[in-house]
């Protein structure tokens, strides 16, 4: 928290509230971290098998918390090799529920088939594609998505964005007719 030390927007004792809230949230930090070690490892092992079944029983938030969730613990490319076949099956279970999602109608999935075709800092379900983040970005934009939460809304402005950027104007009115007719597939009827 240097920065706030020379940060004229807070005063004195915003600095030493803020300060202490940041220990206070490195010290619950520290206390989950020793929690979690101490989970019994054969539960650790099958972390995720209770939002697979809530999936497979056709539970929508399950299917797209799965997909987001699924290759969380897969930071680097030796996780990846070092579990290649785990990772495939999530992968390829993780495409499928968000397919199924959106043919449901769930129109958050959208966002985070966007989401998934987008650039990340971590291993993703989809390899990066700017066309198509940009037209499941640009369905989402075409959905009734009122009640999208401030950060979901910022995150969606991102994507549309940072795909944007990244094609030339013929390629971006390709994405957002794609766009258009995923909408239609989607979400348009329901």
């Amino acid at each position: 928290m240097a920065e706030d030390e020379n940060d004229e927007r807070f005063t004195a004792p915003q600095r030493e509230g803020r300060r202490a809230n940041f220990m206070r949230q490195i010290e619950d930090n520290a206390s989950l971290r020793a929690a979690c070690a101490r989970v019994p490892p054969d539960l650790v092992a099958h972390w995720l098998d209770p939002l697979d079944r809530a999936a497979r029983s056709g539970d929508v938030d399950a299917m797209r918390e799965y997909a987001r969730v699924a290759m969380n613990e897969y930071t680097d490319t030796a996780a990846v090799v070092g579990d290649i076949d785990e990772v495939i099956t999530r992968r390829d279970k993780a495409r499928a529920y968000l397919d199924e999602a959106l043919r449901r109608g769930d129109s958050m999935a959208l966002l985070d088939l966007a989401d998934a075709y987008s650039e990340s800092a971590t291993t993703n379900i989809h390899a990066a594609d700017a066309a198509h983040a940009h037209a499941y970005a640009y369905a989402a934009t075409l959905a009734d998505l009122h009640d999208l939460p401030e950060y979901d809304r910022r995150q969606l402005g991102s994507l549309l964005d940072e795909s944007a950027r990244a094609l030339d104007a013929t390629a971006l009115a390709r994405s957002e007719a794609d766009g258009r007719r995923i909408y239609e597939q989607c979400c348009a009827g329901h």
